[in-house]
């Protein structure tokens, strides 16, 4: 007897009509540890200044050594981030906190040595320490714009001015650069090869603020070197002509 309760019958096994196709399995690449890609030379530096990350570096002096410790260790990277951030006022102060103990050490030094040259001449030297406390003081106040809207000039005269980044990204980053190197430019000897070697990186890194090309911004550090040296060879070869003419 079968379970059907008929004998010799096997049971009936129902077939499903429609069996479920078994779902394809995906094809997965197997995952690659590439590096990532380099940073294009247009993209935007997302973290600013030390000096003005706060949020980063909450003390006043932790954000003036960290930024002063970049200027020196890579100032390129700190060329990079100027553009992150737009005020011109916390650059400015940056300049102000590094140039007046820098002023005050020329000055010192300068008269120090004025005084020791008398000595050696036994000639005095007749010397207004105020007036030049005077201009050094002016020249903290305004140098900076003064000279960053100069050289912005030169800049777009050699096509590397772009579109967004304008002269007050100039004047940022002067007073960066020339915050740091005024803590060491004051040094005597040692400012000579100490300022050539500021130039290469000034020039560098207002190439890298303004994502130009690097000549570009050698070039408006040299404007003004040749203008002068233009200026200066006219005047040797005119005045000579022109007194010559009279005579």
């Amino acid at each position: 007897m079968t379970e059907s309760g008929q004998p010799g019958i096997p049971p009936r096994i129902e077939l499903d009509p429609h069996p479920e196709a078994p779902k394809p399995i995906p094809y997965q690449t197997p995952a690659a540890n590439f590096p990532p890609p380099p940073t294009a030379w247009d993209a935007p530096r997302l973290e600013p200044v030390p000096w003005e990350d706060e949020q980063a570096i909450p003390g006043v002096v932790d954000r003036l050594w960290a930024t002063i410790r970049l200027g020196f260790t890579d100032p390129m990277d700190l060329s990079a981030r100027v553009p992150a951030t737009d005020p011109i006022l916390p650059a400015w102060l940056f300049f102000l906190i590094t140039g007046i103990p820098a002023t005050i050490l020329s000055l010192v030094l300068s008269e120090m040595t004025t005084q020791l040259i008398s000595s050696v001449v036994h000639t005095p030297i007749h010397r207004d320490p105020g007036t030049q406390l005077g201009f050094a003081i002016l020249g903290l106040l305004i140098g900076p714009f003064i000279g960053g809207a100069f050289l912005h000039l030169f800049l777009w005269m050699w096509g590397g001015a772009k579109e967004g980044l304008g002269i007050q990204q100039t004047i940022r980053f002067g007073c960066y650069a020339q915050g740091v190197y005024q803590l060491v430019g004051w040094i005597p000897i040692l400012n000579i090869p100490l300022g050539i070697v500021f130039w290469i990186f000034f020039s560098m890194g207002l190439a890298k603020t303004h994502r130009t090309d690097t000549w570009r911004g050698f070039a408006a550090t040299l404007t003004p070197v040749i203008v002068c040296c233009c200026i200066g060879i006219g005047a040797a070869i005119l005045i000579p002509a022109m007194l010559m003419g009279r005579h």
